[in-house]
């Protein structure tokens, strides 16, 4: 194995020196595990955090949602959009606030901030148009914010050898994750779903996260299927904006620069599309992730 293969130890050590949730995050979390929970718990659990109160507010009142009038309680905004939506709010912004400014690897944070909304927002769009009634929906959207958190782990404590990582990844064109196995023996797909696991996110977010990178098979679930998809087509959209190239009106494979995604057979068989075909049919994706891009402001 190489020198610098981590070991489970130090890799453990690393995920649990990440910031936790704060607390107030942290009751919302164990008291929406209990069935049972009244909404009105919730709301008094949110509402004495004054910043996660105005961090939620400003999301609810922005043009994410579009409401027709402005909210100026977690009450009032439990009526509009729903308790379990403003949990996953709650889990959102805190996780973005877990995300440090910098780092000394190069992980230009604005740009995996935009891959990671845009990856949430094309996942819960994926997901809408596979099972329009599907509960939990924003676990889609969650799941995709912090799919590629484990490479802030890894640019925040292996700095120098992360920037190896990435300098070799871009010069032989290889995909990331591929050297991060190859250099550390660790991907950070693995060092996401560890760090969801320390935050007691659900299991089959967890499990997603960590098999993000791989094809779903029949029978996997429509979580692991759509964060699979949606990370895809961000990564394509990426490409396009890297090659400065725009989405066509009508697409076809020749728009495209070499080596854009693909979705396998397995994803084409439970989506009932294509990557492309789904870049044309859903022209909203821009403007769905632009109004995402709110979770970085608040």
């Amino acid at each position: 194995m190489p020198e610098s293969t981590l070991n489970q130890a130090r890799l453990i050590d690393m995920v649990e020196k990440m910031p936790a949730f704060p607390r107030s995050v942290q009751k919302v979390l164990s008291m929406t595990a209990r069935p049972d929970i009244a909404p009105k718990a919730l709301v008094g659990v949110i509402e004495r955090d004054p910043v996660l109160t105005g961090k939620v507010l400003k999301v609810v009142n922005s043009a994410y949602f579009g409401l027709s009038r402005q909210l100026t309680s977690i009450k009032h905004a439990v009526v509009f959009v729903g308790i379990n939506t403003i949990k996953h709010l709650a889990l959102s912004v805190a996780a973005i606030g877990a995300l440090p400014q910098r780092n000394q690897a190069g992980l230009a944070m604005d740009a995996y901030l935009r891959h990671s909304l845009a990856t949430g927002t094309i996942a819960r769009l994926l997901a809408r148009r596979v099972e329009p009634n599907l509960r939990d929906i924003e676990d889609f959207f969650l799941a995709g914010l912090i799919h590629d958190i484990g490479k802030v782990v890894l640019a925040i404590y292996l700095p120098a050898e992360y920037t190896q990582v990435l300098r070799r990844a871009e010069a032989l064109q290889r995909p990331v994750h591929e050297v991060e196995f190859t250099q550390l023996g660790v991907t950070h797909s693995q060092i996401s779903a560890l760090l969801a696991r320390r935050w007691q996110l659900p299991d089959a977010l967890i499990t997603a996260i960590e098999r993000h990178h791989t094809a779903p098979i029949a029978g996997s679930s429509t979580l692991d299927f759509c964060l699979f998809a949606g990370n895809q087509v961000a990564d394509g959209l990426d490409m396009m904006v890297r090659s400065e190239l725009p989405i066509p009106v009508e697409p076809k494979p020749h728009h495209f620069p070499p080596g854009f995604p693909v979705f396998p057979p397995s994803v084409v068989d439970r989506l009932g599309f294509d990557l492309i075909t789904f870049l044309g049919e859903s022209r909203s994706i821009r403007t769905e992730i632009e109004r995402a891009q709110i979770f970085i402001k608040v």
